[in-house]
């Protein structure tokens, strides 16, 4: 198991299309202030949204000007690929992945990294046979 930062010091990360922007989506951006310092959020592109099987309403964005809005979010990043996830972690310094519960598939190799934790507000989907985050 992974000796974590304290809560102070640490760079959390989730992802997600985060389309219908909500009140369920901000307290689960609220309860990740407590588990990390800076909340850093990679929202999906429309492209990366549609190829998933989840187009999104809303623009990408008028989603990602939604998360920057958030007092509770410290950073916005594009999420166009999982191939990504890995040097998401790296480039943004991150100690935890908040995923969805059972959720593995594009986390898979990343826990030599940083630790995945799992979160009932992360919710789930089916992209090619592995779970994905959606918000």
């Amino acid at each position: 198991m992974m000796k974590l930062r304290p809560a102070r010091y640490r760079s959390v990360l989730t992802y997600g299309a985060f389309d219908l922007f909500g009140p369920d989506q901000i307290r689960f951006l609220q309860e990740l202030t407590r588990l990390g310092s800076d909340v850093i959020v990679g929202c999906r592109t429309d492209g990366f949204s549609a190829l998933c099987g989840q187009p999104c309403n809303n623009s990408f964005g008028q989603r990602r000007n939604m998360l920057e809005s958030c007092r509770f979010v410290s950073k916005v990043i594009t999420q166009d690929s999982f191939a990504q996830i890995r040097t998401d972690i790296v480039n943004h310094d991150i100690c935890a992945l908040i995923a969805a519960p059972n959720c593995a598939g594009p986390f898979d190799g990343v826990q030599d990294i940083a630790q995945i934790l799992h979160h009932e507000g992360a919710e789930m989907s089916y992209f090619d046979n592995s779970m994905s985050l959606i918000a």
